[in-house]
């Protein structure tokens, strides 16, 4: 017998669990729902508890055909022969009273096809801070589903926004990629969307001048492939010029390459005035070389605080729902200075520091982060941590005072 219910809800054509009871909470997110194909979420056994799912269990061959028929006779008994998209994954409160929630498809294809925790905790740091997008020109890098970008679109008003991703993820090109997601997620929320103010870039950060716009420049969706067309002329849409008051990604860094390919997408892309704000798992690889190397191109990074979304405002139905990882969130702007030089600040010689020089010091050149995790090994004060910091610059001889 099944552990867990799961019930059909018609509106959206989505199976929900039956004791979903987020729908009469106050919510700080914009409505949303993802959800996974049942072909693929029927191999998780979401008719069963995880605890006692069959992935958790040893069994013969017989009783795992058994396990997997039990799977499938409840999902067939629930839709009562009807099609349906799937199973929800992440259901935002409110989600299930909206009129037009946001309808978000995830898949196992690849790391960018799913939602990740940095994403909501972004889309909630953006709901509450709408005025920042505006009547703004905005990018999204990394896009991957699309939730973010297209909650901003809906609830937001900017003038413009680009969400990008990169084609080249997939090799194989008879299997859908994740910039034929992200197209078919926005097609499938175009009706309560401005779509007018929405584009699509296929962007690969190593060769940011050659981005090409594949929507509205493209033709509809076959077989859940995009297509490219080309213009009249033979040439496909350019984005070189194009400059953004807002960029905006989540989850974006891995590792140091990346770090420095997303610098040199900052600096392609960020109006003069504009400002980036990126928000990243802190262990990552490559945090800290984004921090220190924005000064190497003329870009200012601060630190900015944000609320973590609390459990009774989401829901994950398949899997863990604790939100646990830890986050920074950095607002990166352009120097009206030129490049920073490192500077050693006086008081590793004199042993004593202000709190105030100390941050105004940590925070002109990008060392945030590496701040953070330098005090966290050594769990030594400020004086001592700009010591290492030094050290590690130490290639670099003491410059005069910034103006």
């Amino acid at each position: 017998m099944a552990t867990r219910l799961w019930v059909l809800y018609e509106p959206l054509l989505i199976l929900v669990p039956s004791d979903s009871k987020l729908s009469s909470i106050a919510t700080v997110f914009p409505a949303f729902l993802t959800y996974c194909s049942t072909e693929e979420v029927l191999n998780q056994d979401p008719w069963t508890e995880p605890d006692t799912s069959v992935a958790c269990m040893p069994m013969g061959p017989d009783q795992a055909r058994a396990a997997k028929a039990l799977q499938q006779s409840c999902h067939s008994e629930a839709v009562g022969g009807r099609e349906v998209r799937g199973y929800a994954k992440w259901i935002s409160s409110g989600s299930l009273t909206a009129v037009t929630p946001l309808l978000i498809k995830e898949c196992g294809t690849h790391t960018g096809s799913r939602v990740w925790e940095g994403a909501l905790v972004q889309l909630q740091w953006a709901f509450q801070n709408l005025d920042i997008f505006a009547d703004r020109s905005v990018l999204e890098l990394g896009a991957g589903c699309g939730l973010l970008g297209l909650a901003i679109a809906k609830s937001a008003g900017p003038r413009e926004i680009v969400m990008s991703e990169f084609q080249g993820h997939f090799v194989d090109d008879s299997a859908p990629s994740l910039l034929d997601l992200l197209l078919e997620n926005m097609h499938a929320n175009l009706g309560s969307i401005d779509g007018g103010a929405l584009s699509v870039w296929d962007l690969d950060w190593t060769k940011p001048q050659e981005a090409t716009c594949r929507w509205p420049f493209q033709e509809e969706l076959q077989e859940g492939q995009c297509k490219k067309r080309e213009r009249a002329d033979g040439t496909k849409p350019t984005t070189s010029a194009k400059k953004f008051d807002v960029i905006i990604g989540s989850e974006l860094i891995y590792s140091i390459e990346g770090a420095a390919q997303l610098l040199g997408v900052l600096s392609s892309f960020l109006e003069e005035d504009g400002a980036c704000y990126l928000l990243n798992n802190i262990r990552r690889s490559g945090v800290s070389e984004l921090i220190s190397g924005c000064a190497d191109v003329q870009l200012v990074c601060e630190q900015i605080s944000f609320d973590k979304p609390s459990a009774d405002s989401i829901m994950c139905t398949l899997g863990d729902n604790e939100l646990s990882n830890v986050f920074i969130l950095l607002k990166i702007t352009r120097s009206k200075h030129g490049a920073l030089p490192f500077r050693i600040p006086p008081f590793v010689e004199s042993g004593f520091a202000v709190t105030s020089e100390y941050d105004a010091w940590v925070t002109s050149f990008g060392l945030v982060e590496l701040n953070a995790r330098l005090r966290r090994e050594a769990d030594s004060g400020m004086v001592a941590v700009a010591r290492a910091v030094a050290a590690e610059k130490k290639e670099q001889p003491p410059l005069p005072p910034l103006p």
